[in-house]
């Protein structure tokens, strides 16, 4: 496995607490997790961090790395953006208002909804499937970083089919960069509830840096909101219904009306929708509104412990008491969020070079030949006894020279 020091995984592992009880190595959609000696491998360039490992994990050796919310203090004026779904968080007797006031003790004078760049994203997105006629389609949305980077691991091909419009919490960043400039000494934060936005302002995809000054995790701030009885203010802007939505499974298709589109969500769901798509079996659709997590971003990694249909409920309970279809910053500003600058991706997103078995092509397709050779002698069982988790990844990996042939249950010393 070739390493991409350029990449920045947010998942990260404890090898001390891991049992090797294979529970992450099931899950994971793109092979990225071997179990060698009763300890969890990661395969770096192919996890996406979707977090469905750390959702599995039952000894807590799997984590999301995110930054200390004490790095704020680097900073005079500080400005928060908070995940589209927060108003479906269950925290107990309090109301979202109180959980608003909480965050603003924490030394933030700002704080903004997700939602207002969600927004925007699907006003411009709107206007693409309306009067581009050349776009490839059905379109693949860049709203959930997970789904990019599914495609540059699984799906190479499908990457022309994704929107060249910006990240939304991006479009957002960016509008908010731009008409705060002539504040000295300002920063700019996420309060994210799935790893894969911690990996996206980390490590943008199609943009050469971030907006953003940090990111933050709900679950780790979400204890301190609960026991802190502060409250601070600060000003609050607010998305309207349109931005609520898009946090839930379905919320942009609600939004699409008028065009054919399918919402799908939870990563398996829309691996398996991939590969009929990439086998031409899917009838034609304008648009994919595809979520990583189950129920859309409601389902968020960092909400573990959460009951999902509990949040889906709270999330469209928030939108009926939006009065407003759109925030009021997005009806008197679209203009300025819709300027090349602020909403389109600048750079080419291309597939992720998972492993070069050589970076001369014809030494590679003879290594591919003999993971082809490898892989007919095994039973295809994909049982993971062998810490990989199919038969096909377990060929790759003697290839690699990282295993064994022996190492499959199933292969007699004596028969090799």
């Amino acid at each position: 496995m070739k390493k991409d020091k350029n990449y920045i995984n947010s998942i990260r592992t404890i090898k001390e607490k891991c049992i090797g009880c294979t529970h992450c190595l099931r899950i994971c959609p793109t092979e990225a997790i071997r179990v060698r000696n009763r300890k969890m491998e990661l395969y770096d360039l192919k996890c996406i961090d979707c977090g469905e490992c750390f959702k599995v994990c039952p000894t807590g050796s799997i984590y999301s790395f995110y930054d200390n919310i004490e790095i704020i203090k680097n900073f005079d004026y500080k400005i928060l953006i908070i995940s589209n779904t927060l108003p479906s968080v269950n925290f107990g007797m309090l109301s979202y208002e109180d959980v608003i006031k909480r965050l603003f003790s924490l030394g933030f004078n700002e704080i903004w909804e997700e939602g207002i760049g969600n927004e925007a994203y699907l006003i411009a997105l709107q206007k693409i499937l309306k009067e581009t006629k050349d776009t490839i389609k059905p379109i693949i949305p860049t709203s959930c970083p997970a789904i990019v980077r599914l495609l540059q691991v699984n799906y190479p091909l499908l990457i022309n089919n994704l929107t060249v419009i910006n990240l939304p919490l991006d479009i957002l960043g960016n509008y908010i960069k731009e008409k705060r400039k002539n504040i000295k000494s300002f920063g700019l934060f996420y309060l994210s509830t799935y790893p894969c936005k911690v990996t996206a302002l980390k490590n943008p995809l199609g943009l050469k840096s971030s907006p953003f000054n940090g990111v933050f995790s709900l679950s780790d701030i979400y204890k301190r909101l609960m026991i802190e009885k502060i409250e601070g203010s600060g000003e609050f802007f607010k998305s309207g219904k349109v931005g609520v939505s898009s946090g839930r499974r379905g919320g942009e298709e609600d939004f699409l009306e008028e065009f054919k589109v399918i919402s799908i969500d939870g990563i398996w769901n829309i691996n398996k929708f991939f590969d009929e798509m990439e086998e031409e079996k899917i009838p034609y659709f304008d648009y994919i509104d595809a979520k990583a997590c189950l129920l859309g971003c409601v389902g968020g990694v960092f909400l573990k412990n959460q009951n999902f249909l509990l949040n889906f409920y709270n999330q469209r309970e928030e939108e009926k008491r939006r009065k407003s279809l759109m925030s009021d910053v997005v009806e008197k500003d679209i203009d300025e969020f819709l300027k090349d600058e602020n909403l389109l991706l600048t750079e080419k997103i291309n597939p992720r070079p998972q492993y070069l078995l050589s970076e001369n092509m014809d030494i590679a397709a003879k290594i591919f030949q003999e993971v082809n050779t490898i892989y007919d002698l095994l039973p295809k069982l994909d049982c993971g006894s062998c810490g990989a988790p199919s038969c096909r990844s377990f060929a790759e990996d003697v290839v690699l020279n990282k295993i064994k042939l022996t190492e499959c249950k199933f292969i007699e010393e004596k028969n090799l």
